[in-house]
């Protein structure tokens, strides 16, 4: 953010006004939300929680200034007492005024996406994104193809597009698209794009040229050497004629290599040899960001004294030398799987409809459709005599 915690406090503390202090929340009490005071010292222990919750995004913090509190859009509908569910069900919004935490809430929900795009239009700086795409399956007859952009100076999945191959002339023609419409994405929130780091395709190079002329576009390095067998042949490569356009254009910083791992953990969620519907295939895109932005920026665990830790691993490659490693703080992956078992001892796991994306009509669509007894009449075997 522009403002740093202390000015924004500073800042409001004249007018005497409160606000929220979680990472990547503006909301203050002037905007109709309720404002959660951290709880006393007498109560360490959830106190501690809310403390640890606000470091998760800001490291610095130590405690709440008297204008620092949590807004309720950080806090799950349980932590809440069930009448607020039943106003909210009946839409009786006016009756409620301000909202009670049951005694034991504490803060779990991060506003991470609108805290990038709050920090880019504060910022007000054109941004530096890698794109590339990622097909369901090899060759040149997959069903989906997923666009990815990624900050380059942030290390974050900024945003996922997913197209359809009857969206467009054919699969071959999904990368660009993806493309089209994940700078559309950026034009209608207010953010420029100054550098875009991609890989070599046609399309894509004419598209950035023709429509996106005040972007500054680059070639990841390793996409244009990948493919030189030895050095003995640079010769050759030196002397081709694309070779020689595209190295003019290769990017002389950023480049690509974070948007590979992106794309190796994808394979992981989304596997190249099982097929999924469209919203199969965009909800292990939005996992797959999540968990990659989530781990990112993890910042390594220290022992008691306060010193690094490291493990020591012994690579197959390096043939019984070892390396070191370093130790990661714990992920939410453990958090997550404690809170999925608590919730199915308790029963409280209830399935929630979420709005996804309209999906386009699936392949077959376009396809004759014959009447099945038709089919079945016309059908025939090739074990069966001809007469």
């Amino acid at each position: 953010m522009a403002d740093s915690i202390e000015e924004k406090s500073r800042t409001l503390a004249k007018g005497k006004g409160r606000f929220c202090c979680a990472g990547g929340c503006t909301n203050t009490n002037a905007d109709g939300v309720s404002l959660h005071s951290f709880p006393s010292e007498k109560r360490p222990d959830i106190r501690r929680k809310w403390i640890k919750f606000i470091r998760d995004e800001q490291i610095n913090f130590v405690s709440p200034t008297k204008y620092q509190f949590i807004c309720e859009r950080h806090f799950t509908k349980e932590c809440y007492p069930k009448k607020y569910s039943i106003l909210e069900a009946l839409g009786k919004h006016d009756e409620i005024k301000r909202k009670d935490l049951n005694p034991d809430a504490v803060p779990t929900i991060h506003l991470k996406p609108k805290r990038y795009l709050h920090t880019a239009r504060e910022k007000n700086l054109p941004l530096s994104l890698g794109g590339d795409g990622r097909c369901d399956t090899p060759g040149h007859s997959a069903k989906f193809c997923s666009y990815t952009m990624l900050d380059v100076n942030l290390m974050v999945v900024a945003d996922i597009q997913l197209v359809q191959s009857n969206e467009v002339k054919s699969s071959s023609h999904m990368e660009k698209e993806g493309l089209i419409r994940a700078v559309k994405e950026f034009q209608e929130n207010g953010l420029a794009i100054g550098e875009l780091v991609t890989d070599r395709h046609p399309q894509i190079t004419k598209f950035v040229r023709e429509e996106m002329p005040n972007t500054k576009h680059y070639f990841d390095v390793w996409h244009v050497a990948k493919g030189s067998k030895a050095f003995v042949e640079l010769e050759k490569i030196a002397a081709n004629t694309r070779i020689k356009k595209d190295i003019r254009k290769l990017s002389p910083g950023p480049q690509t290599a974070a948007l590979e791992g992106y794309h190796s953990i994808l394979n992981h969620f989304a596997p190249k040899m099982i097929g999924f519907s469209y919203e199969g295939m965009l909800s292990r895109l939005l996992l797959a960001a999540l968990h990659f932005n989530e781990n990112m920026q993890r910042p390594q665990a220290c022992t008691r004294e306060g010193a690094k830790r490291f493990s020591i691993i012994f690579p197959k490659a390096k043939g019984g030398h070892y390396s070191l490693k370093e130790v990661k703080e714990p992920s939410y992956v453990e958090t997550l799987k404690d809170e999925m078992t608590r919730l199915a001892i308790n029963g409280e796991g209830k399935r929630k409809d979420i709005q996804m994306p309209m999906a386009p009509p699936p392949l077959s669509a376009s396809y004759f459709h014959p009447v099945k007894e038709d089919a079945i009449n016309n059908f025939q075997s090739r074990f069966k005599l001809l007469p």
